[in-house]
């Protein structure tokens, strides 16, 4: 097999990416981390899957990318730097 010579690559741009992602609640006096800086890239056709014990914080990552998706109005890609 012939080898090519002069091939480019193109790497996709990511539909949504997190970078350095945390979140807490106030508990009282107390702290709750259920976020930890949590980095992220999804690629236009990928299937992601989250799993996770109880209360480790699927359903609020989930949520922010929900409220930011609809606060972009879903112009995408949805890139998050915090």
């Amino acid at each position: 097999m012939p080898i090519k010579e002069n091939v480019q690559f193109q790497v996709a741009k990511p539909k949504i990416k997190i970078t350095n992602l945390s979140k807490s609640f106030n508990q009282g006096k107390n702290t709750l981390n259920v976020l930890d800086d949590i980095n992220l890239e999804v690629q236009e056709g990928e299937f992601l899957t989250i799993v996770g014990s109880s209360g480790c914080g699927k359903s609020t990552l989930l949520r922010i990318l929900l409220v930011l998706t609809a606060l972009l109005k879903e112009r995408l890609p949805l890139i998050i730097k915090i």
